[in-house]
C-alpha cells in the first residue's frame, strides 16, 4: 500500500478509480440505494452521487477500511446505532474527531445514512417534501434536484459547490458533466410510476415548508432564544402544575417541555417559565397560516410571517415571569437599554408587587410576584403570533376579549384566548392566532424590503413595520 505522503489523507487510493471501477461502484450501489429509498424515502440517485463524492467511488481510506461511503463520523455508540468506530490515523489535528462509523458492509452504510437524512430535524421536512412530490407526479429530475438544493445547507460547508458537484454526478456518474447523459444519468433509477406512501404525501401537505424550517433552525442554532440560558424542565409532579402551569400540563406529553429558566440581566438575573416549540412546529404554523390567509402571495407571506414570529419574540412563549425587552417598549426613559417586563400566558401584563417595567433586576419578592402574583392589567399583543385583540376578533372571536383587567377569580378572556390558541396548536398545523395576524397584515407584505428566507433581518423588518 502507498505511503501516506504519496496518498493524501482524504483522497482515493492512488491509481483508483479506473473507468471500470467507477462503473462497478455504481452498479453495486444501485440495489443498496434503492432499498434505502424504499425504507426511508431518501432519493436513491442522490445517495449514490453523495457516496461517490465522499468516498471516491469507494477508494478512500474510510471506504476501504470501514465501508463508510459518506464520511459520517463516530460520536457515540448510541448515535452510531451500536456500530463501532474506525480511526483515520492520518487525519490532521485541524480537523477534530478522526473516528468514523465502521459499517458491516456498504448496504449498511446506505441504510444508516438514508435513515439519518429521513429522521434528522435538519433534513426530515426535505425528505417528506421529496416523497410527496413524487407521489403527486412531479418530474424526477425536478424533485431530486429540489431535495439536493434543500439539504445542501447545512449538510455541506460549501452548499453552492456541493449542489453543483452532486448535480454533475447525477447527470453522469462515470464522467461528471453539466449536461444530462441519456444513458448513464442516475435519475433513471427512480421508476416513472413510483409513488410515495399515502402517509408521506399527507405528511408533507400538512408539514413545514423546508426553507422556513431551515430559517427558524438557523435562528435557534444561533442562540436567538436569549432566555434559554440556565433552564430546567419542570416535573409534572411539581406543585407549579397545580397553579400557574395548570393549563400547560399536557405539553410535555406532546414533546414540549415547560421550562424554568434563569438568564443574565443588568448584572443580575431574571427568571421566566416558558414553553417553546421547535423549528418544525414554527414552520408548520407559518405555512398553514399563509395558505389559509394569503395563498395568492405565499412566498412573500412566508417571509414576512416568519420574521414577525422571530423578530417579535424570538419564538419564545413566556408563561409567566420577566422578559428582557428594549426599555423604550414599556416607556422607560433609558434609550438603548433593556428592561424587565412582566408576562403571563404570552402577553405583557402588570402584576401586583412587581414593577411592570424595570431596568434593574427584580428583588426576590418582586420575582415571585412576576411569576405567581395576581395580574392587575393585561396588555394587547399575544405572542408568539404578535396578534392584537382586534386582529383576533376580525377573524372571529367567540367571547368578548376587550377587558384589560382580571375578574375576581383572576381570569381574563384575552389571556385565555392567547394561551389556548398556542397550547391547542402544538402538534397541529393550524395556529389560529397566527392566521389572524396574517389576515390583518397581508395587505402590507409587499412593502417589506430586504427580507428573504436565508436569514433573519430584524432591522429591515422593524424599519418597514
Amino acid at each position: 500500500m502507498a505511503l501516506s505522503a504519496e496518498w493524501p489523507c482524504y483522497a482515493p487510493q492512488p491509481g483508483h478509480p479506473t473507468v471500470a471501477e467507477r462503473k462497478a461502484f455504481v452498479d453495486n450501489a444501485i440495489p443498496s440505494a434503492l432499498a434505502a429509498e424504499a425504507s426511508h424515502g431518501v432519493p436513491a440517485p442522490a445517495l449514490i452521487a453523495m457516496a461517490i463524492q465522499e468516498s471516491g467511488y469507494g477508494y478512500t481510506r474510510t471506504a476501504l477500511n470501514a465501508n463508510n461511503l459518506f464520511g459520517f463520523k463516530w460520536v457515540s455508540t448510541s448515535g452510531a446505532g451500536g456500530r463501532v468506530a474506525w480511526v483515520l490515523a492520518c487525519q490532521p489535528a485541524t480537523d477534530p474527531n478522526n473516528r468514523y462509523v465502521r459499517f458491516k458492509n456498504r448496504a449498511d452504510a446506505f441504510d444508516y445514512v438514508a435513515g439519518r437524512l429521513a429522521k434528522s430535524s435538519y433534513y426530515r421536512a426535505d425528505t417528506d417534501a421529496y416523497e410527496a412530490a413524487i407521489a403527486n407526479g412531479a418530474d424526477r429530475v425536478t424533485a431530486i434536484t429540489a431535495w439536493i438544493d434543500a439539504i445542501a445547507d447545512p449538510y455541506n460547508a460549501n452548499p453552492a459547490l456541493y449542489r453543483r458537484t452532486i448535480g454533475r454526478l447525477l447527470n453522469n456518474p462515470l464522467a461528471p458533466a453539466d449536461s444530462l447523459s441519456p444513458t448513464e444519468n442516475l435519475y433513471r433509477l427512480v421508476p416513472e410510476q413510483q409513488q410515495a406512501s399515502p402517509a408521506a404525501a399527507t405528511k408533507v401537505h400538512a408539514g413545514p415548508h423546508p426553507a422556513v424550517r431551515k430559517l427558524f433552525q438557523k435562528g435557534l442554532d444561533s442562540g436567538g432564544r436569549y432566555m434559554e440560558n440556565e433552564c430546567e424542565d419542570v416535573a409534572l409532579t411539581d406543585p407549579l402544575f397545580a397553579g400557574v402551569l395548570a393549563p400547560y400540563r399536557g405539553l410535555p406529553a406532546k414533546g414540549v417541555p415547560v421550562r424554568n429558566c434563569r438568564y443574565p440581566f443588568a448584572g443580575g438575573f431574571a427568571r421566566v417559565l416558558m414553553a417553546n416549540v421547535d423549528a418544525e412546529q414554527l414552520a408548520r404554523w407559518t405555512l398553514s397560516a399563509c395558505k389559509q390567509s394569503d395563498p395568492d402571495n405565499l412566498d412573500r407571506c412566508l417571509t414576512v410571517t416568519s420574521h414577525n414570529i422571530w423578530c417579535g419574540s424570538n419564538a419564545q412563549f413566556a408563561i409567566s415571569g420577566a422578559v428582557s425587552e428594549p426599555a423604550e417598549i414599556c416607556g422607560a426613559k433609558a434609550a438603548g437599554r433593556k428592561a424587565l417586563i412582566t408576562f403571563r400566558d404570552g402577553i405583557t401584563v402588570e402584576t401586583l408587587n412587581a414593577p411592570y417595567c424595570s431596568i434593574k433586576p427584580y428583588s426576590e419578592q418582586e420575582e415571585k410576584a412576576s411569576l405567581f402574583g395576581k395580574v392587575s392589567k393585561v396588555k394587547k399583543i399575544g405572542r408568539i403570533a404578535m396578534a392584537t385583540r382586534a386582529m383576533h376578533c376580525a377573524a372571529g372571536c367567540e367571547v368578548d376579549v376587550s377587558a384589560t383587567t382580571t375578574d375576581a377569580s383572576g381570569r381574563n378572556a384575552w389571556l385565555d384566548a392567547v394561551r389556548d390558541s398556542y397550547v391547542q396548536a402544538i402538534g397541529q398545523d393550524s395556529y389560529p392566532l397566527l392566521a389572524a395576524w396574517v389576515a390583518s397584515n397581508k395587505s402590507r407584505f409587499d412593502g417589506y424590503q430586504g427580507l428573504d428566507l436565508t436569514r433573519f433581518n430584524c432591522a429591515s423588518y422593524f424599519n418597514t413595520k
